[in-house]
């Protein structure tokens, strides 16, 4: 069935209401994180599991250098059961490509680059969306070293598919590697988030 994108949902500020600068900039690019879990909570026939769900996308799309991750490459599909959130789809790594951004297309705790969000920051994210801090801190850790595990047969399975010659393969999958190794050391690093800091980092 048809579904709602993200990526069309009105984000205005209502008339008489100052809002941040940067919530002004988040509005003018589209919906940000907290639009997405808001959306969900209220609309989805089963909120707790598809907010998880939504978590675990996010720190995939870190994971693998998912520079394209904006609001319309998340949707809701119409079931029968009601509206529930779509699996993954259009993702993609610009981690093999040097000239392409590193920046990732939604802000998380105010931060555009994956690879240095540390406790503090997906602690200040999981306030931001209402999920629980410490159990956040954790999944990232735990989806992080599960798909960096999971990339050493990566080249191997995809080869069995897609036969390409030279080292593309194993090159793609050792950045993945990398970028998910440092994903789940970082966030464990630093100092946890205090109340009321905001985004300051």
């Amino acid at each position: 069935m048809p579904h709602p994108r993200f990526g069309r949902l009105g984000t205005k500020t209502p008339h008489g209401l100052a809002a941040p600068l940067r919530d002004v900039v988040q509005q003018a690019l589209g919906p940000g994180f907290k639009d997405l879990f808001n959306v969900l909570q209220k609309s989805s026939r089963r909120s707790v599991r598809d907010r998880l769900n939504l978590l675990d996308l996010i720190i995939f799309g870190c994971c693998i250098g998912d520079t394209d991750r904006h609001a319309k490459n998340f949707s809701i599909i119409l079931t029968d059961a009601g509206p529930r959130l779509a699996p993954g789809y259009d993702l993609m790594s610009a981690l093999p490509y040097d000239a392409i951004t590193s920046n990732i297309a939604m802000e998380i705790a105010g931060k555009n680059r994956a690879d240095y969000l540390e406790r503090r920051h997906w602690e200040r994210f999981a306030q931001d969306v209402g999920l629980a801090p410490a159990a956040t801190v954790a999944r990232v850790r735990e989806l992080s070293s599960v798909i960096a595990n999971g990339t050493r047969e990566l080249p191997a399975q995809l080869q069995e598919e897609f036969p390409i010659t030279g080292n593309s393969l194993n090159d793609i999958a050792s950045r993945i590697q990398e970028r998910a190794q440092r994903l789940a050391a970082n966030a464990s690093r630093g100092p946890s988030a205090k109340a009321g800091d905001g985004n300051a980092d």
